[in-house]
Formats: C-alpha cells, structure tokens, sequence
C-alpha cells in the first residue's frame, strides 16, 4: 500500500494544474467540482473523496485504474487519479486531511435534469435513443468485469453534440463497496435491476413499479416496454436477462425505422432539389433563346438601316 501511495501521492498537484471553476454536487463521499486544465485548456469534472481510512486508498485507486481503462462513447471518460494532503510527507497523512482527487470528463448535464424540465412529458424517440446509448455503455463495462453498483438517473449523463444528446455511465461507486470489482451474478443482475428502473423512469416517470403492476393488471396494457421493465427488475419472477440479449429487443426498431425514414426523407428532399434545379435551367435556356432572338432582330435591323443609309 506504500508504495501505491507514494506513486500517486502530490502536494499541489490540484493548485498547481486546474483552476477551479464551480461546484457540481456534493455529497457524504466529498465534492464534484468543474475546473480549467492551466495547459491544455479543457474543461474536466473533479471528483474529491475525502477518505476516513487510509486503508480504503487501496480500494479506490485499484477501482480508478480501472475505470482509467475504460474507453466507450457511453461511459465517461476517466483520465487520471492522485491523493493529496495538507501534509508535506506521505508517510504522515492524518484521515481528516486526506483526499482523492479522480479527474473525469465533464458532461452537459444529467439525465435526472432533463427528466425534471421535461415535467413528465413523453418523448418517444428520445426516450430509446438514450436507452439504447446506456445499454450499450453497461453492456461494455460488463464485458470489462466490471459493475457500476449505483445506476440511476444521477449517474447517467448528457453530452450534447450537435443538438443531440450522447448519455454517458458516470459515478461508479467508488467508494461504496468493499466487493471486488470482478463482475459478480449479483451485481451484474442489480446493474439490470436499476436500469430496468431508468427505463421506467424514461416512460412512466410519476409511477412506481408496483403502480405500473396495478395499471397492467387493471387496464390490461401492457405492451414491449412495460414487458422489458419487467423482466428487467424481475418482476416476471425468471432471472433478469443480460444486457447484450436487452439491446436485442424489439423496442429499438424505432432506431432503425427513423433512420431509414430520414434517409427516405433526405433523398426525397435531393430529388425534389434536382428537378428544381432541372427546372430552373430549362427556364434560362429559354430566357437564353428570347434573348437571342432579340439580337437577331437587332442585328437584321441594323443591316437594314445601314444599307438605306448606303
């Protein structure tokens, strides 16, 4: 542990390369604050973990090397990890004044956001877009042997690029397990439970789960995404199916029928350009032969006037 300490140990390592710009979020672990990198210029997201027990650093530098190696367009990117104290020598760090710092990529905002300005208005398409980017995230942490253990709307967030938003896992518990971070059935089926409530959360976002029981057995709807939810929680009573069988689902068809229909639409609104086009040309080849019949005429009339001049 000493020399995994020593390794990752700086004094100003913060104040020195960022400046800090605003708070995230805080909680019982530490902060969550934006900050500029003094060289490259980016922005980051730097998590501070305040650690009670030194003999937890292990745990969480392990985890963070870990997630460091994680490389997916749905899961925030992990770039570096060090601990720092107040203290000069390592060797005599006090628990009140030690913290981890985990530096990560910022995010335009959460899922949990957008949710509560949508104030329970239904978008469908945006609804599997998102999913969809999330189980492909979970899906590639999971082949990775690893867990996220805290998977909710909080910790999925919202990258916008070009009016489009990328949904990114973020905030895996670091901190809040002493399990290893090999995949485990347990862990791996939880990791499924919770994003069975995400996607409820996505389409019945004022209901809970027994609600949304209630409403299937009273009105007897129950239909692709209510049926995924379901098994997805366990709620059919069989083990929750894996996430590479989920993004085999029927619900995503959407995702393949609106982008053939923007394809249709694309070559549609190409084609209707062309004949315009056509259009347009036939309209100056005969403003072209007006015109050069006018200078015919012209030219007829000025021969005729130069030789009753002769």
């Amino acid at each position: 542990m000493s020399k995994l300490m020593s390794e990752n140990f700086s004094n100003e390592t913060y104040e020195k390369t960022f400046s800090q710009l605003q708070m995230l979020g805080k909680g019982s672990f530490g902060s969550v604050w934006s900050a500029m990198h003094k060289y490259d210029k980016n922005t980051y997201a730097i998590k501070k973990i305040i650690v009670s027990k030194v003999e937890n650093i292990y745990m969480v530098f392990q985890e963070a090397q870990a997630l460091a190696k994680l490389e997916h367009p749905n899961v925030v990117r992990y770039f570096s990890s060090w601990i720092q104290s107040c203290n000069s020598d390592w060797t005599d760090l006090t628990p009140v004044k030690l913290t981890i710092f985990i530096q990560m990529e910022l995010c335009s905002t959460s899922l949990k956001r957008v949710l509560e300005k949508r104030d329970g208005q239904i978008d469908p398409l945006f609804n599997i877009k998102i999913f969809h980017g999330i189980m492909k995230g979970i899906e590639y942490v999971h082949e990775k042997k690893l867990v996220h253990r805290d998977l909710k709307t909080d910790n999925i967030f919202l990258q916008e690029i070009n009016t489009e938003f990328i949904p990114k896992i973020g905030d895996f518990g670091l901190v809040k397990s002493e399990e290893p971070t090999h995949l485990e059935a347990n862990t791996k089926e939880n990791d499924i439970y919770c994003l069975g409530v995400v996607l409820k959360d996505l389409y019945f976002p004022r209901k809970s789960l027994d609600d949304l029981l209630i409403m299937v057995e009273q009105q007897g709807d129950f239909n692709n995404i209510i049926e995924l939810i379901f098994k997805m929680t366990k709620m059919t009573g069989s083990d929750p199916p894996q996430a590479t069988k989920i993004l085999e689902s029927d619900i995503f068809n959407m995702l393949s029928d609106n982008h053939s229909g923007a394809l249709t639409s694309k070559i549609n609104s190409l084609e209707e350009k062309i004949k315009s086009l056509e259009q347009e040309n036939a309209d100056l080849k005969q403003e072209n032969n007006v015109k050069k019949e006018k200078i015919k005429s012209l030219e007829q009339k000025i021969e005729s006037m130069d030789g009753k001049a002769d």
